[in-house]
């Protein structure tokens, strides 16, 4: 290997210690060349709070029967409840984003996270039927081992953050966005590809008619 081939290589490999994440720069330009994972896994936890909190807002009743239907038939959990629920769901994603609020939002994740596992548990144990309507009012499926598995993935995350560092960078803020915007949009698009796939045939169908 020549030594100019080294020294480039050498240029890239060189990484820097930033909120708790390692991130490869160019050593000679200080310029990030990968996205760092916080920006992935801060992604995901928001775009699935948001969609979570979106379909509470709209369908409180379907959570909330679901929930009931989890802890054994008892109607303990009002749609009014699931409101509130959406609401602390939307303030934590956005928290996330907020470097005076990450911590708190770390919190919230894992508590968030605590719950979903312990529903989905719950439904796993009883056998629920009651589609939960966690990510939609198209989504049919009942509490169980999905819901636990998020929740884990979201206590994981939540402790992370809250022992690693707040910092957040203009880069590591607009990457993030970014992704949450991307995934939003697809998630929308791919739940709703039926009803879309019919509005563009007819579209075309119309067009077709008209030349």
């Amino acid at each position: 290997m020549s030594a100019s081939i080294r020294r480039g290589l050498g240029a890239v490999a060189v990484g820097v210690h930033d909120g708790g994440v390692v991130r490869p720069v160019c050593a000679s330009k200080g310029v990030h060349t990968l996205l760092p994972v916080s920006s992935f896994t801060d992604a995901v936890i928001a775009t699935v709070l948001l969609r979570s909190a979106a379909a509470k807002a709209v369908a409180p009743g379907v959570a909330s029967e679901a929930v009931n239907e989890a802890i054994g038939g008892r109607s303990v959990f009002s749609p009014v409840f699931i409101r509130a629920v959406s609401a602390v769901e939307t303030f934590t994603a956005v928290a996330l984003l907020v470097p005076a609020l990450r911590w708190a939002a770390s919190a919230m994740v894992a508590v968030l996270g605590l719950c979903f596992a312990a529903l989905g548990t719950a439904g796993s144990i009883r056998g629920s039927k009651q589609p939960c309507g966690c990510f939609g009012t198209d989504s049919d499926r009942p509490l169980g081992r999905v819901n636990t598995a998020t929740g884990a993935f979201f206590v994981a995350a939540g402790i992370a953050h809250a022992l690693g560092s707040s910092h957040l960078d203009t880069y590591v803020l607009t990457s993030t966005v970014l992704l949450v915007t991307i995934l939003s949009s697809g998630w929308v698009i791919f739940s709703q590809r039926r009803t879309g796939w019919v509005v563009v045939k007819n579209f075309f169908r119309r067009w077709e008619s008209a030349s």
